[in-house]
This record gives C-alpha cells, structure tokens and sequence, in this order.
C-alpha cells in the first residue's frame, strides 16, 4: 500500500510543477462517500449467513482526491486517485470457492488524461479516460454515492480504461456523444493481448422547444471487445439503452424517470456451447419536493445467463435489487440518504428440514452521504 500512495503523491507533485510552469489554473478535487449500515435480513437458523442477522457497521464507501488543470479554453487535464477496499483472500472452501473478506484500503489511479477540445462539438482525450456508459448514467440516476450503477454493480463494464476519446455536444443542447478505443480489461488491470475494444454511446434530447419536453433523453450505447486477436468470432459485446426525463415545475417540485436495458453478450469456443447473454433490466425514479427533500427508488432485475436458463431448472440464477429512500441535499455538494435495500434471489436451497426454498433475500438499511468538493 505504501508504494501506491508513493506513486500517486508523485504524480500529484508533478501534476502540480507542471501546472504551475505552464501557468495551469489547478483546482483540486475530491468525493467522500461514507454510510451506516444495519442487517435487516432475518436469516434463519439454517442458513450459513445466520451469524449476519443484527449486523451493522460504519463504511467509507468509497474517496476519490484529484486535480484538474486548465491550460487555457481548449487545453485541460485530470488525474483522480480511487480510493477504496480491497479485497483479500483467506482462503478456500469445502467447493473450492475462493474466500475473501474486506481489508485495508488501497489506492487506484482512476482517471489520468489530457484533453483537447478546439470546439463545442468535438474534443479529443488520451490517458485513463471514463468509458463511454457509466458516467453518464451516474449522472441521470443521481445517486451514485447511495449504489453503484447496474452496468458497474452487476460487473458488465468497467468505469474507466486506457485508451483515447472523442466526444462533443451536439449545437442548440440536442444531445452528445462519445467513441473510445480501449484497451478493454478496464482501470484495475493490465492489457493481456493485442485485441481492443471500440465503444460508441449516442444520447439525443430531441425536444428542445421548452421547460417541460427538453427534459427528454434517449440513449444508447454499443462495445465490442475483440477478447481473442487469433479468432474474429471470440469476442464481447455489449449493448446500452436508456430513455430518461426530467422536469422541475417550480417550488422544489420535480420528477426524473428512467429506465435502462443492457444486454452483455460473450461469446464461446466450445463446440456446440451457447454464447453467454447477461441482461440487466432497470428503472428508476425521483420525487423532488421543497426544502431540498426527495423520494426516490430504483429496481434492478439482473439474469447472468440468460440462454442457460433451462440448464438451470428455470431462472435459478436470476437476482433482482429494490432500492427506496429519501434524500436531503442541505447545501450544494453535501447530500444525505436513509434508503432500504434489498437483494432478491430465484436460486433455490435445502433448509434443514431438507426441502428446496428460494433463498432468503439480503435486506439492509442504510443512511448515506457524500461530500464533494
């Protein structure tokens, strides 16, 4: 761990010189997400999370420390450091499944480019960019420090990767767009072959005629990770696609609605094997109200393989996550959250009277927050 706090120091410094030679106007940048939480499961006697019930615990979720740099009105850079758990291995079980519990924090370099952006309509960056998804849907959904977003959560795409960028918005707020080349392996691992992945997205908010329409976003996005250089049939792809909206009608009052599909397909070199398509389906929505106060929710149902349902007995590894809670933004850049989560399964399990049940769901409540500066 020193030696990753030694490295990210060092570019910080040197971010820092080299901005400050350039006469860069140089801004940090940093995200505290921290929560409580408590178990609400109720698992009974028989299941081997019985020891969980009654659980609780304060987390920081999640830091990111970072600068920004502008050289002038086209020239800029960034470089972000993650910081959070990792995970370490105590060991494996009785199925041979790798056990891992949480430790110490650690720190990653999340973002790291420089950008070049000679219009409104197109720029151009390179380094450890943002992926082409991710970040636009944290900022429609607007609650990424109460969980992460479904192509993020249920491990369809990685956040941000090596590789360079284009992007722009579109003249009169009609929408924007972003193309990648990437390596494909994403921040937390090394390129592993030649093959590279292309991921376009397009968003389009086609009615701009007044207050209460242009709120209207459809998007979508498509990636093909090319997994196997010596064979073009090897390959992953994966498929976004979001209709959103969102108004304020004065007092504090609004709504934001949406809802997303994803579709990750992996293709297979087994003789006679199905390809693999993991599906999220997804919706969300924001009650806004006075005082800075909102309702939201969220529902998540995730299949990770969806040709070899009847392999499994019927939808035995399908999972499903409700979110609902109330927010509270007291001044601009803190916000707080109570929410209720819940993670419900279809896979079934012997109790100890020796009877199949659906596995018992995972229940918990949270109070989040997030501090930004």
């Amino acid at each position: 761990m020193k030696n990753y706090m030694t490295i990210i120091l060092a570019l910080l410094l040197v971010f820092s010189f080299v901005g400050s030679a350039l006469a860069a106007e140089v801004k940090p940048e940093g995200r505290i997400f921290a929560h409580y939480m408590y178990n609400l499961s109720g698992y009974p006697d028989w299941d081997e999370r019985y020891g969980n019930n009654d659980y609780n615990e304060f987390a920081m979720s999640r830091a990111y420390l970072g600068f920004k740099a502008a050289f002038n009105d086209q020239w800029s850079a960034r470089i972000t450091a993650d910081i959070t758990r990792i995970d370490e291995v105590e060991g494996v079980d009785a199925d041979g499944n790798v056990i891992t519990a949480d430790g110490l924090y650690n720190y990653y370099l999340k973002y790291a480019y420089g950008n070049f952006a000679p219009y409104e309509f197109f720029a151009i960056r390179f380094g450890q960019c943002q992926t082409a998804w991710i970040d636009m849907y944290s900022g429609v959904w607007g609650y990424r420090y109460v969980a992460k977003t479904p192509s993020d959560l249920w491990k369809l795409d990685t956040s941000s990767d090596l590789g360079v960028a284009i992007h722009g918005d579109f003249p009169g707020g009609y929408g924007n767009y972003y193309a990648m080349l990437r390596n494909g392996e994403g921040y937390k691992h090394p390129e592993v072959n030649k093959g590279k992945a292309f991921q376009v997205r397009l968003a389009l908010t086609p009615l701009q005629m007044n207050d209460y329409t242009r709120g209207l976003m459809i998007a979508g996005a498509y990636m093909m990770d090319n997994d196997n250089p010596s064979d073009p049939d090897i390959d992953t792809t994966l498929v976004d696609l979001m209709i959103a909206y969102n108004a304020m009608f004065g007092g504090g009052w609004g709504i934001n609605l949406g809802g997303a599909y994803f579709m990750r397909t992996v293709a297979t070199d087994v003789d006679g094997a199905d390809d693999i398509n993991s599906t999220v389906i997804n919706g969300f929505g924001t009650l806004y109200m006075p005082y800075h106060l909102a309702l939201f929710g969220r529902y998540d149902m995730f299949d990770p393989d969806t040709e070899n349902d009847e392999d499994t007995h019927g939808y035995q590894d399908e999972q499903s996550l409700l979110i609902v809670g109330i927010s509270f933004d007291p001044i601009k850049n803190i916000k707080l959250a109570l929410d209720y989560q819940t993670t419900m399964y279809t896979a079934e399990v012997m109790d100890d009277e020796g009877e199949e049940v659906t596995k018992p769901s995972d229940s918990f409540l949270f109070i989040h927050t997030m501090l930004k500066f």
